[in-house]
């Protein structure tokens, strides 16, 4: 499936469209902006305006983490040379560099992308992407598709970081390298599903 990008800008709302261009009839739509992600006619989530900014976005975080049942561990380690931080699904930890330069709301986003990656563990939701995710498959790029996406929704959620044009295109990019519409669909709703998990893991 051959898909090219539209960008489209309409009052304070905007979209990202993705359309198929192949012969396969029909086409795919979907539209990423600050009130809705849609495939076609089909509401796959809604996006509310964001919360007024979060006074201690540090706290905050914190907060968030300390609701989980049993973890995962946020460890501070020492600077690893080509990333922020990473989960460790073996001991079902987070583990978040220090020293790399970027500003403390960059450093919070990757504390909750790894949280999203743990919201699947088995003792959670048991999400087969990051089951499968070192097998060498399409697991890798459905996983940190919804994970990069799930990450940049959840700081706009708490009032860290709204969702701005810049996120909406790297999530355009994730989109395109899934290149199809069932795993899009399913990218959409699993990231959904693990923001609101990591956000309420008692509901």
């Amino acid at each position: 499936m051959k898909i090219e990008t539209i960008s489209k800008t309409c009052g304070e709302n905007f979209y990202i469209m993705l359309r198929r261009v192949d012969p396969v009839p029909g086409f795919l739509d979907i539209a990423l902006g600050f009130r809705k992600i849609m495939t076609m006619d089909e509401p796959l989530l809604d996006i509310a305006p964001p919360p007024p900014p979060a006074a201690d976005p540090v706290a905050v975080v914190q907060a968030v983490l300390e609701r989980w049942p049993a973890g995962p561990v946020v460890l501070l380690v020492p600077h690893h040379p080509s990333r922020y931080g990473e989960y460790d699904p073996r001991e079902d930890a987070n583990r978040v560099f220090r020293g790399r330069d970027g500003d403390i709301t960059q450093k919070l986003i990757t504390v909750l992308h790894e949280s999203i990656h743990g919201s699947g563990h088995a003792r959670r939701l048991s999400r087969p992407s990051l089951r499968d995710y070192c097998r060498g498959t399409e697991a890798e790029e459905d996983e940190e598709a919804l994970t990069y996406f799930g990450a940049h929704l959840a700081a706009h959620r708490l009032g860290i970081q709204p969702l701005d044009q810049g996120d909406c295109d790297q999530w355009q990019n994730r989109l395109v390298d899934l290149d199809d519409e069932s795993r899009i669909k399913k990218a959409v709703h699993e990231a959904s599903r693990a923001v609101d998990f990591i956000l309420n893991p008692a509901a």
